[in-house]
């Protein structure tokens, strides 16, 4: 058998089964049905979990922890042949395909390298390219492995932090979650919850007379060994239809990291009314998870964020209504009761918060001497709070307008307790609101445009030029958008040769989320080459200095991009060419030369297939480690012989930038550099 180990082959099973292992032996099949041999000779610590939320996708697998060391060995789960081995300097980096027997196939990435009888013809295949990028599909069964055998080495290719990236995918090529279908971790903890919204879900719903969405104070309660229970601390008042927002996570009995759950469901008055389920999905489905995961999860620190109700369109393969007249998964306010929301992890351990439905709870809030109010978007409307100075309650009630240019219009106001007012409307673009209560005002400035699901739409903000487009589809509701001037851009950091072309623009509001992402037209005003003017994206919670590429074309007077959430964007011109540090020269873990040249790129970013680099004049292997900033190479033949050897780099940044850089180094038998 190619690549056998007769050291390491077969390796016994965890003591532990797996809880699908263990449905089956109930079930009276047998352990070696459905268990897999580990992929790792290590107890398998799971760092970062099946269906996680990842920047607009699910995580198709599980991370395994290899204690941050390269060239830990990496096995096949079971017996099987290479279909496919991609090469990449991003993604999954080194990764390898293995169909195995039963039909699934198994996927290692981030590898540090491949076995010989792998390694060499797919080396031969790159030199016969030029290109480090490969992407080999085996047309035929020559690479076969038993379990249990080595067929690579773990590393951090592609990735900032070395592990194993392991997925378990089904004969129709779907992920599914390997610790429900033959691997297993030591896990007895239960998932946490950190904090509960509810969110008003339909036109007309508010919560102790508010229409927006509120946070639901939690009180710990007693739990049990593999259970965590929390309860609310006050009655809701809920009238209509409301929804969850829930940040949960889970860790192993090793506690690492903040995991997504298995499931989860949602009952009122011991009835189910929604199940989540998260133990496979679709490719082409996967994008659609920032409903699962709201737009808020993909803020700094919140990407546990679960969002608990079915799309109006119904096209969920997580989220599943149950109760036969609750089709988007609602709970329903129409006096006491109790709601309860449920999560679990793999193993079975679970949390649970009871919160108890109750009698409004409106109160002044404390004494106001002026009229106050509030207007957000909620659900496709402008939902607005008025509240009336303590000396007029229960004496006068106000009027609310809404000022559109020459147009006035005349809201309904519904009253909610002695001094509170609240109501919802579509309006038709940007204006001001103003509520009247004798000769008391409030104003307020509303920025919206109003957009419907299911329809086309072109936004337009008069003061800046700049176009918001919506394919049909693009929404998965009606919604409210914001498109206007971002007041303080901060500068890009000196280094990053980025000029601002245009201005900067602000899309809100932050929890608006895209089906599909709509299109992004900012004018620019100069860049005096095209191709270097692209769309860019200002990262919160980084460094104020930090603009993100997010890509797009350059017009004669516009730029264009995709973009997947609001925020904060501007077009920039990257005037400024790679830079090329310092090299190092030394000895390989396994023997050999290996060559690594720092090559930054402050700006646009680097192009990593355009990096070249020669030996002598001859062109050799390379690629760019792009978390690393550096390019790296294993010097062969003689590239790799003791002496002198003349280096020359050449590369081009995303805006068409380009650096050419050459330096000597001496290779000899201890470590060597050069700058």
């Amino acid at each position: 058998m190619i690549g056998r180990q007769p050291t390491y082959a077969r390796a016994s099973l965890p003591a532990r089964a797996s809880t699908a292992v263990l449905r089956l032996l109930l079930a009276g099949g047998t352990a070696q049905a459905g268990s897999l041999h580990p992929p790792i000779d290590r107890p398998l610590a799971v760092t970062s979990s099946f269906c996680e939320y990842r920047a607009s996708r699910l995580h198709g697998g599980v991370d395994l922890s290899t204690n941050a060391r390269i060239g830990v060995p990496v096995r096949a789960v079971g017996a099987g042949v290479v279909t496919r081995i991609k090469m990449a300097p991003d993604g999954y980096g080194r990764a390898l395909y293995l169909r195995l027997d039963d039909g699934r196939t198994a996927v290692y990435g981030h590898l540090s390298g491949l076995v010989p009888s792998l390694a060499e013809p797919v080396r031969r295949r790159q030199i016969e390219k030029r290109a480090y990028r490969l992407d080999w599909h085996l047309p035929d069964d020559r690479f076969r492995f038993e379990a249990g055998e080595i067929v690579a080495w773990s590393g951090q290719a592609g990735t900032t932090v070395p592990h194993l990236h392991f997925e378990l995918r089904d004969a129709a090529n779907r992920p599914i979650d390997p610790l429900a279908n033959g691997l297993s971790t030591a896990d007895s903890v239960p998932p946490v919850i950190e904090s509960i919204r509810i969110v008003p879900a339909e036109p007309g719903a508010h919560i102790d007379g508010s229409p927006f969405a509120a946070e639901i104070p939690l009180v710990a309660g007693e739990g049990t060994p593999g259970v965590r229970r929390y309860r609310g601390r006050d009655p809701i008042g809920l009238e209509g239809g409301a929804r969850f927002e829930v940040d949960v996570y889970d860790r192993d009995d090793g506690r690492r990291g903040k995991l997504a759950v298995a499931g989860g469901a949602v009952e009122q008055d011991g009835k189910r009314v929604l199940e989540l389920r998260l133990d496979r999905f679709s490719w082409g489905a996967a994008a659609r998870s920032r409903h699962l995961y709201s737009g808020l999860s993909e803020e700094p620190g919140a990407r546990s964020r679960v969002r608990l109700d079915v799309p109006a369109d119904g096209e969920d393969e997580h989220l599943r209504a149950t109760a036969p007249n609750r089709a988007l998964g609602w709970v329903k306010g129409s006096g006491p009761g109790e709601v309860s929301i449920l999560f679990w992890d793999r193993a079975g351990n679970r949390a649970e918060a009871v919160l108890r439905l109750g009698p409004p709870s409106i109160g002044s809030e404390g004494e106001r001497r002026a009229l106050d109010g509030r207007a957000a978007p909620a659900n496709g409307r402008l939902a607005v709070v008025v509240r009336a100075p303590s000396a007029h309650a229960a004496r006068d009630e106000p009027r609310l307008l809404f000022e559109r240019g020459e147009e006035v219009e005349s809201i309904l106001l519904r009253p909610i307790g002695s001094d509170r007012w609240i109501a919802w409307f579509r309006p038709g673009g940007p204006g001001e609101l103003r509520a009247i209560l004798g000769e008391l005002e409030w104003r307020a400035v509303t920025p919206f445009h109003t957009l419907e699901r299911g329809s086309e739409a072109r936004v337009i903000d008069r003061s800046t030029g700049v176009a918001l487009e919506l394919a049909k589809g693009g929404l998965y509701g009606d919604a409210l958008v914001s498109i206007g001037p971002f007041a303080t851009p901060p500068d890009p950091a000196p280094e990053s040769g980025l000029e601002r072309v245009g201005p900067a623009v602000e899309i809100g509001p932050r929890t608006l989320y895209f089906r599909d992402p709509p299109y992004l037209e900012i004018p620019r005003d100069g860049g005096e080459r095209p191709e270097s003017v692209h769309l860019y994206r200002l990262d919160r919670g980084r460094s104020p200095h930090r603009w993100r590429r997010a890509g797009g074309r350059c017009g004669e007077r516009s730029v264009v991009a995709a973009i997947t959430r609001p925020g904060v964007y501007a077009p920039f011109s990257d005037g400024a060419a790679p830079v090329a540090g310092a090299v190092a020269v030394e000895r390989g873990r396994k023997g050999g030369t290996v060559l690594r040249w720092e090559l930054v790129d402050h700006g646009a970013g680097i192009d990593a297939d355009s990096v070249e680099l020669l030996v002598d004049g001859a062109w050799v292997l390379s690629v760019f480690d792009g978390p690393r900033d550096r390019v790296e190479a294993r010097l062969n033949g003689a590239a790799a012989a003791a002496g002198e050897r003349e280096l020359l780099l050449r590369a081009v940044d995303l805006a068409g930038n380009r650096v050419e850089a050459g330096t000597a180094v001496v290779i000899g038998a201890g470590v060597a550099g050069g700058g």
